[in-house]
């Protein structure tokens, strides 16, 4: 069986959008994703911020 996706515009566009949101954010390190002991996700961007993009 061969599957064959369709890169559709409306998706490429969506991907674009939500790449643009987290664009200029620092990426994860060693140094920058451990507080505490704890790894994590690192985000600067404030709900508000997200929201308003």
């Amino acid at each position: 069986m061969i599957l064959k996706l369709e890169q559709l515009e409306y998706q490429q566009k969506s991907i674009q959008s939500i790449i643009s949101v987290f664009k200029g954010q620092d990426k994860n390190n060693f140094d920058n994703a451990c507080i505490e002991g704890i790894r994590s996700n690192i985000l600067t961007l404030s709900k508000q911020e997200i929201l308003k993009i």
